[in-house]
């Protein structure tokens, strides 16, 4: 097992020049300098842009750190490391001070018998998860010696993003540096680790590892490519939008996801009746003028904004609409708005719609990404005085769309995204991955939550294969993006 500290930090000196006054184990306080680090790779761990790292009482207590208290004050108080202050409703987190925000230095782990132990309880940790039947080896099976990293090209290359970086925002780029370098060292020892979250995603390595990192993953030798849906998250969020989707006896539905309690759906009541509505037809919506936008963001554009809905040529307008009554609230799914935002997103169209009624030429689609999860998954915009200019424009642009997001999230705001993960989770883990190690035997097959990465060789092939399955379960065929 190999540490990680910051190599200006000498451990021994750093005693001899402040004796502690308590009984001091040196492997302990070594153990829980690593963790300052070696939790980056666990981002549900990390505050990426201030470094603060959350060290749990159950984690110190399994390796017999029972005198944590002790250390944080002897660290604090020698100025090796600094933390947030205490409330009653988050735990405090730590970070080394900026005197240390230096190179990392890997050291072999001392051979004795506490790291002896750390070691046996993360390989215990493992095997009972599975014997539990809390993990999957049929996942977990390919995180072996064949998953390789091009090491010396990965340093150079956080290096160079590092020196980059630290023009910007040096604190920033000191934990963005860190934590890439510890995932490559991970990869590159085959420390591989996992765990499954409440909502039944999958956290590896992987995950947690840098988008632009992984073009220097191999499997035998060779790249690996990945298959991801476009615009994921609103694209499975028009399931939604499905009358299938509230009724209990189709594949997913709203009872049989891990985020759901019966208490969710005791509230929500939901049904389902039809309604004689009628839509104007294709051929004259699309012979409508589309409105010009204006480019500030005045009082003006936000009532003017889409007066008009995005319909593709292929929509045919029903006579009979089904109509979503949750908590007593109807919500016509075949409004306008409603089949603009379903028929966007499952074209794969709906960042650069966005995009456009933003009157932005040129997509940044990390703008328009956060503009978007913000609306999704942010607090309910019923009953608040103030919104954001872009939550303004997501209202105004899908009125329905936006009144089902807030009867899901008015108990509780992080409802919506937890509902949205276990869909993924569900769709991924209990029928894609298993259609695809039926159909591809002898191939690694590696998740990012809703993308894949799989052999370069066969990305087209299991796009394919994909596209069907998903059709198979949800009843339409995504837009998937190969890189």
């Amino acid at each position: 097992m190999k540490t990680f500290l910051p190599n200006n930090l000498k451990l021994e000196q750093l005693i001899s020049e402040n004796q502690p006054n308590f009984n001091f184990n040196y492997d302990k306080a070594l153990y829980l300098l690593h963790l300052l680090t070696a939790l980056r790779v666990s981002r549900r761990n990390l505050d990426e842009e201030s470094g603060y790292v959350a060290i749990s009482s159950q984690l110190l207590q399994k390796y017999g750190v029972r005198d944590f208290k002790d250390y944080r004050e002897y660290f604090l108080k020698a100025g090796v490391i600094e933390c947030t202050s205490y409330s009653e409703s988050k735990a405090r987190k730590f970070r080394f001070k900026e005197k240390y925000w230096t190179d990392l230095e890997v050291l072999k782990a001392p051979d004795n018998r506490f790291w002896s132990k750390v070691v046996k309880i993360r390989t215990d940790f493992i095997k009972s998860k599975v014997q539990k039947g809390e993990t999957n080896l049929d996942i977990l099976q390919y995180f072996n010696g064949s998953l390789t990293m091009c090491y010396s090209e990965a340093i150079d290359f956080i290096k160079k993003e590092f020196e980059k970086d630290q023009l910007l925002n040096a604190e920033t780029a000191y934990h963005k540096y860190s934590q890439r370098k510890i995932s490559v060292e991970y990869i590159r020892d085959g420390h591989f680790f996992s765990s499954w979250d409440d909502y039944g995603r999958l956290h590896t390595n992987l995950t947690n590892l840098s988008t632009d990192l992984r073009q220097f993953l191999r499997w035998n030798g060779e790249p690996l490519s990945n298959i991801d849906f476009v615009n994921s998250q609103p694209m499975l969020s028009s399931l939604l939008f499905e009358p299938k989707f509230w009724q209990s006896d189709s594949i997913i539905n709203y009872k049989n996801l891990k985020s759901i309690r019966f208490q969710d759906y005791r509230s929500w009541h939901p049904n389902i009746s039809q309604t004689q509505y009628h839509m104007p037809n294709a051929q004259n919506l699309s012979s409508n003028p589309q409105p010009v936008w204006q480019t500030s963001h005045s009082k003006k554009r936000v009532k003017d904004l889409f007066t008009s809905s995005y319909l593709p040529s292929s929509y045919s307008s029903p006579h009979l609409s089904n109509t979503l009554i949750l908590t007593k609230e109807a919500i016509p799914l075949y409004s306008e708005d409603i089949q603009s935002f379903v028929n966007t997103t499952r074209e794969g169209k709906f960042y650069e719609y966005f995009a456009e009624r933003l009157g932005l030429t040129e997509v940044d689609r990390k703008i328009i990404k956060a503009t978007i999860f913000t609306a999704f998954f942010g607090f309910p915009t019923e009953g608040r005085k103030r919104l954001s200019i872009e939550k303004k424009l997501f209202v105004r642009a899908f009125p329905n769309v936006v009144h089902l997001f807030d009867i899901i999230k008015r108990k509780a705001p992080n409802k919506l995204a937890h509902m949205m993960q276990s869909i993924e989770s569900k769709l991924v883990f209990e029928h894609l991955v298993p259609h695809l190690q039926e159909e591809f035997t002898d191939m690694p097959i590696f998740t990012i939550h809703d993308s894949f990465l799989v052999p370069q060789s066969m990305a087209e092939e299991v796009k394919a294969a994909v596209s069907i399955k998903f059709n198979e379960v949800l009843g339409f065929t995504p837009k998937l993006h190969v890189e």
